[in-house]
C-alpha cells in the first residue's frame, strides 16, 4: 500500500490521546488547559475514525489496492478444490467404519463447510471469466493447460508475481519455525522477516532480500576497523565485545537466511504454478543465497573462524535439545514413559536449555591442541598421542593462490587449516571434483586414504591467506595403521570426493552431493575384501 493510503487510514489519534490522558492526570497543569487538550484530542480521534476510517474502503477501491489477479484466483481456486476433492475423500473412508455408521453425513457437509467452499469456487470462476479469461472445468485443468503450452507471454508475468509471492510467503513461516526451535533469535528473526517483506512489497521484481540484509550490517571497512582497535588499552574490551556481538548476530542472520532459502527451493515444486515459472523463482532465490553462502565463506569464516566456531556450537545445541524434548514427547504420548517419569527428563531439559541459555561465550582464539580435539578424527587419540602429534607439526602461513598440494606429485604430510580456505579439484579427465576446505579442514583425507607414499590424486589452491599447521606423513601412516576407527572415518570422509574423481567407477554415487553421501555413509560399515575373497550380499 501507498504512502497516501497509509497516511488516510493509519492516523487513529492513539498516541495523542495517550498523551492526553497522562496531561489530565497530572496535577502540574490547569484544569482549564487539561480539558482543553482532552476535548481536542478526542475530538481530533472521533474525526479520523469517522471520516478517514468509513471512507478507507471506497479509497482503497479506486486506488486499484484490492484487485487481484486472475492468476492468484486460480490458485486459491486450486486449493479449494484440493480440499474439496480431500474432504469428500476423507468423508468416503469414514462412511465404512462400523462405529460411525448411523452419522448424519448431510450434517457433517454443512458444519465443515463444504457447500461454502464450492460457493466460493463458483465465485472464483464468475471473477475469471471477468477478468477475460476463458473458464475451463476446473482451476488445475487451467494450469496444466498453461503448464503443457509453457503458458502465453501475457500470462507468464501474472504467474511469476503469484510465485513469487508465494514462494516469499512461505520463506517467513520457515523464518518463523526456526526461530521457535532457537535456530535464531529475535532480532535475527524480525530483520529476516523485514527483507522479505521487502520483496513481497516489490513482488514485481527479482528478489534481493540479500542486499536489504547487508544493508543492516556494519559496513565491512568499519568491521576492519574495529578488529584493529580491539587491541587498544582502555576500549579495546568495549570494541571487542561491539565487534563479537556484531559478529554472532551478522553469522546468525546469514545461515539462517541460506537454511531457509535452501528448505523453500526444495519445497517450491509443490506450489500449483507452471514448473518453467517455478524454475524462474527458484534461480532468483539460489542467487540470493549465493551471494549470501558467498559472504560467510569468503569472509566471517575466514576472519573470524573462532566466532563461527560458537555460533555452530549453539545452533547444534539447541537442536539437540530440541530434538530430544520431542522424543521425550513422543514416548510420553504414546504411553511408554509415565507422568513422573515425563517430569523427570523434562525438567532435565528444561536445566539444559537454562544452562544454553545463560551460557557466555568469549572471544578467545583457540590454540592448534583445541583446533584438533574439535576435529572427529583426532578424537581417536589419547591425549598423551595427540601432544606428540603437535610437537611434530609445523605452522605455516600460506599466501593467497599458492599451492598446497599438487596432482600426481608425492605426498610429504598434511594440513589442518585454523584460518583461510583452499579448493581442492582433480584434473582427471572424468572428474567433477572441485570442494571448498575451510577452519577445520584437513588437506586433505582423500590423499591420507589414497595417496599415504603415493602420489597426490589432488590439487589444493589457498583462495586467500591461508593459516595452517603441517603434519610429516610418516608419523601419520603409524597413526592411521594403528587405529582401525581412524582408518573407517578417513573412508567415510574421503567417499564424496573418490565418487567424483572416479565417476566410472562408482556410477550412481557420484551423482550425489555431499550432504547425500555423508548420510549414507553414516548408515555404512567400513569392511575390506582381499583380491578374489568372497563376500554375500544380503
Amino acid at each position: 500500500m501507498c504512502i497516501r493510503d497509509r497516511t488516510w487510514g493509519g492516523i487513529r489519534g492513539a498516541i495523542g490521546l495517550c498523551f492526553a490522558l497522562i496531561i489530565s492526570e497530572d496535577p502540574a497543569f490547569p484544569n482549564i488547559l487539561k480539558q482543553l487538550i482532552l476535548l481536542d484530542m478526542a475530538g481530533c480521534a472521533v474525526l479520523t475514525l469517522t471520516v478517514n476510517g468509513l471512507t478507507t474502503p471506497q479509497l482503497v477501491v479506486k486506488m486499484g489496492l484490492n484487485n487481484q489477479s486472475a492468476i492468484k484466483t486460480k490458485v486459491f481456486n486450486s486449493f479449494l478444490e484440493s480440499m474439496v476433492s480431500a474432504t469428500e475423500d476423507h468423508c468416503g473412508e469414514l462412511k465404512v467404519n462400523p462405529y460411525l455408521n448411523v452419522c448424519e453425513w448431510d450434517k457433517v457437509f454443512w458444519i465443515a463447510g463444504v457447500e461454502k467452499y464450492k460457493s466460493m469456487i463458483r465465485d472464483n470462476y464468475r471473477t475469471i471469466e471477468m477478468a477475460g479469461f476463458q473458464q475451463k472445468n476446473n482451476a488445475r485443468e487451467m494450469l496444466d493447460v498453461a503448464l503443457m503450452s509453457g503458458s502465453g507471454p501475457e500470462h507468464d508475468d501474472d504467474f511469476i508475481i503469484e510465485a513469487r509471492h508465494r514462494f516469499l510467503t512461505s520463506l517467513k513461516g520457515v523464518y518463523w519455525e526456526l526461530f521457535e526451535v532457537h535456530q535464531c533469535g529475535g532480532d535475527t528473526v524480525l530483520l529476516l522477516l523485514e527483507s522479505a517483506n521487502n520483496d513481497i512489497d516489490n513482488e514485481k521484481t527479482a528478489m534481493d532480500s540479500w542486499s536489504y540484509i547487508m544493508n543492516s550490517f556494519y559496513n565491512t571497512y568499519l568491521m576492519k576497523v574495529l578488529v584493529h582497535m580491539r587491541e587498544l588499552p582502555y576500549f579495546g574490551d568495549h570494541v571487542k565485545k561491539l565487534l563479537y556481538d556484531q559478529m554472532v548476530y551478522v553469522h546468525e542472520v546469514t545461515s539462517t537466511y541460506i537454511t531457509a532459502h535452501e528448505k523453500v527451493e526444495h519445497e517450491a515444486h509443490e506450489l500449483p504454478i507452471p514448473k518453467h515459472i517455478i524454475h524462474k523463482i527458484t534461480e532468483e532465490s539460489k542467487f540470493c543465497r549465493g551471494k549470501a553462502q558467498e559472504y560467510l565463506s569468503q569472509f566471517l569464516n575466514l576472519s573470524f573462524p573462532e566466532i563461527t566456531q560458537q555460533v555452530q556450537t549453539r545452533k547444534a545445541a539447541y537442536s539437540v535439545i530440541h530434538k530430544q524434548k520431542e522424543i521425550a514427547e513422543e514416548f510420553f504420548h504414546s504411553g511408554q514413559i509415565d507422568d513422573k517419569e515425563f517430569e523427570k527428563i523434562n525438567k532435565h531439559i528444561i536445566d539444559s536449555l537454562t544452562l544454553l541459555n545463560n551460557y557466555e561465550s568469549k572471544w578467545v582464539k583457540p590454540t592448534i591442541k583445541e583446533m584438533l580435539e574439535g576435529i572427529q578424527l583426532f578424537r581417536y587419540l589419547s591425549g598423551t598421542e595427540l601432544d606428540q602429534l603437535i610437537r611434530v607439526g609445523q605452522e605455516k602461513v600460506i599466501p593467497q593462490g599458492e599451492i598446497l598440494l599438487k596432482e600426481n606429485e608425492r605426498m610429504t604430510g598434511f594440513y589442518v587449516i585454523t584460518r583461510g580456505c583452499v579448493t581442492e579439484s582433480s584434473e582427471k579427465t572424468d572428474s567433477t571434483y572441485k570442494e571448498k576446505k575451510g577452519v577445520g579442514s584437513i588437506i586433505s583425507t582423500v590423499n591420507l586414504i589414497y595417496g599415504t607414499y603415493q602420489k597426490s590424486l589432488t590439487t589444493c589452491v589457498t583462495d586467500s591467506v591461508v593459516y595452517c599447521t603441517f603434519f610429516p606423513i610418516d608419523y601419520v601412516k603409524t597413526f592411521i595403521d594403528s587405529e582401525a576407527g581412524v582408518e573407517e572415518h578417513l573412508w567415510k570422509e574421503s567417499i564424496y570426493a573418490l565418487a567424483n574423481i572416479f565417476t566410472r567407477e562408482f556410477g550412481p554415487i557420484s551423482r550425489l552431493d555431499r550432504t547425500q553421501i555423508n548420510l549414507l555413509t553414516q548408515k555404512g560399515i567400513l569392511r575390506k575384501y582381499r583380491v578374489e575373497d568372497k563376500f554375500v550380499v544380503t
